[in-house]
């Protein structure tokens, strides 16, 4: 008779899925805090422990609790819009279908029989995984341009993000004359406090000196100025931007960086969500 540790089934599976979460996360440049993924991961965990009790694998269920672990994962906000929803399911549902191949493929080298999946083919599958999905989109990178990881840091929180370094970008703050960082609203959102998201979301949206007066009245812990820019389609506009605790270009810290917030998507695709 064989013996099924519900123990061994959670945890295998919350860290197998913590990394499906953190692996789609970084292909699609979706920021989101650490706290988060486990939380999605958590989810899945707690299914794959039902499934040994009741028969949940087929589509009807997996669909909406993979839903749950995405949702869960990067919040709701951050996956409003079909279009960054659909990209994010397919590459988690890809990362999660690669993976299996790749158990299956390494569980059965040797004599060709199935055996009982241990740690260590778990492991290699994983890794063989990462590697491929990272060249694969590095690739993807270097067609759309050269690519930088940034990270963010400000009360105490940190976002990191895929950037393209847009040569067209002129960008540059017209009071200390800083290069300026553009991210969307959605990415930058995970690390303001709770109680001060709505205020951020509501004034840039609003993009205007009255919204920027509002905000630094009710906004504690940050000063937000107004950056002008002109884009394709729209002659002029403006961003509320800000100048946070440690900004940081590929490990390298860098003091001549501000953070300006888009209330749209900074890019429509999974190469990278902000400009430098």
């Amino acid at each position: 008779m064989q013996v099924i540790y519900i123990d061994t089934i959670f945890f295998t599976n919350l860290i197998i899925n913590y990394f499906l979460l953190l692996g789609t996360a970084k292909i699609c440049g979706v920021a989101t805090l650490r706290s988060r993924l486990w939380l999605g991961a958590a989810c899945g965990a707690v299914y794959a422990v039902l499934c040994v009790f009741l028969p949940l694998k087929n589509a009807l269920v997996i669909v909406p609790v993979a839903a749950a672990m995405l949702l869960s994962a990067f919040g709701l906000k951050r996956l409003a819009g079909g279009r960054r929803l659909l990209r994010v399911a397919l590459v988690f549902f890809a990362l999660s279908a690669c993976a299996a191949g790749a158990v299956t493929a390494i569980n059965l080298l040797g004599d060709g029989k199935p055996h009982p999946v241990s740690l260590r083919v778990l492991i290699i599958s994983f890794g063989a995984c990462y590697l491929v999905t990272t060249l694969i989109f590095r690739r993807a990178g270097r067609e759309a341009g050269d690519l930088c990881e940034v990270k963010i840091e400000t009360f105490g929180r940190a976002v990191t993000l895929r950037a393209l370094v847009d040569t067209g970008n002129s960008l540059t703050d017209p009071l200390s004359g800083a290069k300026v960082c553009v991210v969307s609203l959605c990415d930058i959102l995970p690390i303001i406090p709770d109680h001060q998201k709505r205020r951020l979301e509501d004034a840039a949206r609003g993009g205007n000196t009255s919204s920027l007066l509002t905000l630094n009245s009710q906004f504690d812990g940050i000063t937000f100025r107004l950056v002008p820019y002109s884009a394709v389609g729209l002659s002029s506009g403006l961003l509320f931007a800000f100048r946070p605790g440690r900004f940081f270009i590929n490990g390298k810290e860098s003091r001549d960086h501000i953070v300006a917030v888009s209330p749209n998507e900074v890019a429509d695709n999974v190469t990278y969500s902000a400009l430098i």
